[in-house]
C-alpha cells in the first residue's frame, strides 16, 4: 500500500501530539479492528475510516482546549489593562490604546488577534512588567 492511506491518520496523530505515539495507534487499531490487529497496514479501508474519525474527535478536543486557554489568556491581558486604568471615561477599555500599545511595544509587533495560545504568554509578561513598575510608581 502507499502512504497515501495513511496520510490523514498522521496528520491527526500529529494534530493531537502524538504522532510518533505507537502504543496509540496500536491500540486504535486493536479497537477498530475488535481485536483482530494492531497495525494500520493490515486494517480494512473501513476500519480506517473509523480510526480516522476517532482521531477527528480527539483533534476537535484540542482545538477546543486550544481555544478555550486562548481565550482565558486574552481575559487576563484585558483584566491587566483595567488595572493599568487604559480605559474610556466610562470605565470601559480603550482598545485603540491596547492595540496600538500591542502592535508598537508588544513583542511579536503584530495584532493582539494574531497572536496565538503560545504567544500571548509572553506578551502577558511584558504587560506584567509593566503592571509591576506602575505599581511600584504609586507605592512611592
Amino acid at each position: 500500500m502507499s502512504n497515501q492511506r495513511y496520510k490523514k491518520t498522521f496528520y491527526l496523530l500529529g494534530r493531537i501530539g502524538r504522532a510518533s505515539d505507537k502504543e496509540l495507534r496500536a491500540e486504535l487499531c486493536y479497537q477498530a479492528s475488535s481485536g483482530r490487529c494492531e497495525s494500520l497496514a493490515i486494517l480494512s479501508d473501513m476500519e480506517l475510516i473509523e480510526v480516522n474519525n476517532h482521531l477527528q474527535r480527539l483533534a476537535a478536543e484540542v482545538d477546543g482546549a486550544d481555544d478555550m486557554k486562548l481565550k482565558r489568556q486574552q481575559r487576563k491581558f484585558f483584566s491587566i489593562c483595567y488595572d493599568l486604568r487604559w480605559t474610556l471615561p466610562g470605565g470601559k477599555l480603550d482598545y485603540t490604546t491596547i492595540f496600538g500599545w500591542v502592535n508598537k511595544y508588544g513583542y511579536l509587533h503584530k495584532d493582539f488577534n494574531e497572536y496565538t495560545a503560545k504567544e500571548l504568554p509572553e506578551l502577558i509578561t511584558q504587560i506584567e512588567t509593566i503592571q509591576r513598575k506602575e505599581y511600584a510608581k504609586s507605592k512611592n
